[in-house]
């Protein structure tokens, strides 16, 4: 097929031509606003007027629309036409990398707090959401906000919760920095781990990476106690039985939130927090889960695996 117009229209908006500009902005200013929203999830609002709807947009969301226009004008200086140049500002829009390339924009950005956390959390939230993105240590936190080790805790869950909520928990959370655990185990260790599937074993590769680098994100949506609970069971290998009788002697906090009566309300419980965390997988895995045939007792192996050979004090 023939592209010539849309090579036409995009060398000229390469050169800044202001008609150009104009036409161009018509065809893609909605695909602009769709992506921007998708970074944005909580910096908007429909409000209904008479019959119709309206849609009141947030500062985040004008940010990104503008550094998509600017990126989307230089797109078309490298289009060859090969296919229509709406399909490859689509994809580009659209495309993983550009989100991660927003996220490392907004990073460079001093200063920059997003919206879920303005609108819903304190000054403090805020004053450690910024420490943790110059990538503050917990100990340098606590001593310049003079703060509690338990508080810290409890205001970086609130801060962690609401990011992956965003999907923009790689604002605080970085690469290098992610590990299954502080040591290599062993072969006898690594043998030792109870995986519930024979197809699944440490050998394969695609799915010792997927818990290296996904399985900590996944279980850092959980609550505090969530994860404690979890790790109980998985990581110390204790029974129902065991969990409930150090919930009840002491621990009057988890009896109450999750009314917790005997030993079935902790393996309701664990379920209850399993599949949640496997349908979480599933939404943010990027087609692993389905690619790979990750059932949810694969799923519950890589889980076990994880809370096996990971640092304690992520649960205890």
């Amino acid at each position: 097929m023939n592209y010539n117009k849309d090579k036409q229209l995009a060398e000229l908006v390469c050169k800044g031509n202001e008609k150009a500009l104009h036409q161009f902005y018509d065809i893609v200013k909605d695909d602009l606003y769709k992506a921007s929203l998708r970074l944005n999830p909580i910096d908007y609002k429909k409000e209904k007027k008479n019959k119709s709807y309206s849609t009141k947009i947030g500062e985040n969301v004008q940010d990104t629309f503008t550094w998509f226009w600017e990126r989307t004008s230089k797109l078309c200086c490298k289009y060859k036409a090969l296919a229509p140049l709406i399909h490859l500002i689509k994809t580009d829009l659209f495309h993983k990398r550009t989100r991660l390339q927003w996220i490392r924009h907004i990073k460079g950005k001093k200063g920059y707090v997003p919206e879920i956390l303005k609108k819903n959390f304190s000054e403090t939230h805020i004053k450690i959401f910024k420490e943790l993105t110059y990538k503050r240590s917990k100990e340098e936190i606590i001593s310049k906000l003079n703060l509690d080790e338990s508080d810290y805790y409890d205001f970086y869950d609130d801060i962690e919760s609401a990011l992956i909520q965003a999907n923009m928990l790689r604002l605080i959370q970085f690469e290098d920095e992610i590990s299954l655990s502080e040591y290599v185990p062993d072969d006898k260790e690594i043998t030792s781990a109870k995986f519930r599937q024979k197809t699944l074993s440490i050998e394969n590769d695609e799915l010792v990476k997927y818990v290296e680098k996904r399985i900590k994100r996944i279980c850092q949506s959980l609550k505090k106690r969530e994860r404690r609970i979890l790790g109980l069971y998985m990581g110390h290998e204790y029974k129902p039985e065991k969990i409930y009788n150090i919930l009840s002697d002491g621990n009057p906090i988890y009896i109450k939130e999750f009314q917790i009566k005997s030993e079935k309300d902790i393996v309701r419980l664990i379920s209850k927090i399993e599949y949640k965390l496997f349908q979480y997988a599933k939404l943010t895995s990027d087609g692993f889960i389905e690619d790979n045939n990750i059932d949810k007792r694969t799923f519950r192996s890589l889980l076990k695996y994880y809370f096996l050979y990971k640092d304690p004090s992520f649960y205890n």
